[in-house]
């Protein structure tokens, strides 16, 4: 192997580790489901500690495998949340990375719950917001995939309130 290769296998060497600890802190401090559904949007957003983080589809996939997902799993998820990112960006939002929030149930296993991390300048009126936020959510529709039982509440929330 040469030196060039050399280094590239240590550094995604050194990735994975990395994120094999990043996953394992956020598994020690996964949220029970039921203590997650009873918290407020609010709560929900200050989660850090049960979630990790990645910049890159590189980085969520090793949390993904080193969650115990299977390939199939892994790329449908993939291709979901990089239909969110991408569309954020398209818009004018700023993606700012893939995340894993870690839940459990109430026998211990662990649940991911993958999702993307989003901003918007705070400058747009609320009805930009409302618009690019439905088209964000609706993305996954476009690239063959999906919309995620979150998806459809974060719909709902985007609704007028009749």
């Amino acid at each position: 192997m040469d030196k060039l290769n050399q280094e590239q296998q240590y550094s995604l060497n050194d990735r994975r580790e990395l994120m094999r600890r990043l996953i394992r802190v956020a598994i020690e401090n996964a949220i029970p489901v039921d203590e997650y559904d009873q918290m407020s949007e609010e709560q929900q957003q200050h989660l850090s500690h049960a979630t990790a983080h990645a910049t890159n589809l590189q980085d969520y996939r090793i949390f993904m495998e080193e969650l115990g997902l299977k390939e199939a799993e892994i790329k449908d998820i993939v291709v979901h949340e990089y239909a969110h990112a991408d569309k954020a960006n398209e818009l004018g939002a700023t993606f700012e990375g893939y995340q894993i929030l870690l839940l459990k149930d109430e026998n211990g296993w662990i649940i991911p719950a993958p999702r993307v991390k989003i901003s918007y300048p705070e400058d747009w009126s609320h009805e930009k917001y409302v618009a690019v936020l439905k088209e964000i959510t609706t993305a996954p529709e476009e690239y063959g995939n999906k919309l995620s039982p979150d998806d459809i509440n974060d719909l709902k929330k985007t609704r007028p309130n009749k």
